[in-house]
């Protein structure tokens, strides 16, 4: 696990799951599972969360993102994905 991966879980995990979630993204053996429920929206604390007007269109939406400070380039989480855990230009992950 990273630095990205500790700050999100930091800012977006309900508190009394972040100490689990630590634990099994750290875990190579045990991260598949802990990302199944992050992608099913479990345990994401959602007062952050805001509705994104659009297409889906990923240009559009990278430059929103980076109209509200995104960088460039991210770490990216993925459930069943082989860019799970690279850092990738914006535009790619999306």
């Amino acid at each position: 696990m990273n630095d990205h991966e500790r700050a999100f879980v930091s800012a977006f995990v309900v508190p009394e799951r972040r100490e689990r979630y630590l634990s099994l993204l750290a875990n190579p053996k045990r991260r598949g599972k802990i990302l199944g429920r992050l992608s099913h929206s479990q345990d994401i604390d959602f007062s952050f969360a805001r509705p994104v007007a659009g297409d889906g269109d990923t240009n559009s939406l990278a430059r929103l993102l980076e109209s509200l400070g995104a960088g460039s380039s991210c770490h990216v989480i993925a459930d069943a994905s082989e860019m799970d855990g690279l850092d990738l230009p914006l535009e790619e992950a999306l």
